[in-house]
């Protein structure tokens, strides 16, 4: 187990460490630190089959629209408009299928 600032962090914390560092920049966004927030608290789970949230070589992977759903679940803000606020950020790849 690692520490950091002197506390332990697991495995699934130091994820969502590292997800909060790499969309320092869009931190305001309400998704995001939810996703993050949810992360630690252990109730969405990252890289295990039929999850959410897969980390990939240069970040996370989400699954969408399943990430905004479960979004809209938790928050009740519907999952389009989060999702239509999201994608001019240009952090997605779209999926021909």
């Amino acid at each position: 187990m690692e520490k950091e600032n002197g506390k332990k962090v697991t495995r699934t914390g130091r994820m969502a460490l590292d997800l909060n560092r790499r969309f320092k920049k869009i931190q305001e966004e309400d998704l995001l630190n939810w996703l993050r927030e949810e992360i630690e608290a252990g109730h969405i789970s990252v890289d295990q089959p039929g999850w959410l949230v897969f980390r990939i070589n240069k970040g996370l992977l989400l699954k969408s629209p399943g990430t905004f759903h479960r979004y809209e679940e938790s928050v009740g803000e519907e999952w389009y408009r989060v999702h239509n606020r999201f994608l001019p950020r240009k952090l997605h790849v779209k999926n021909d299928d």
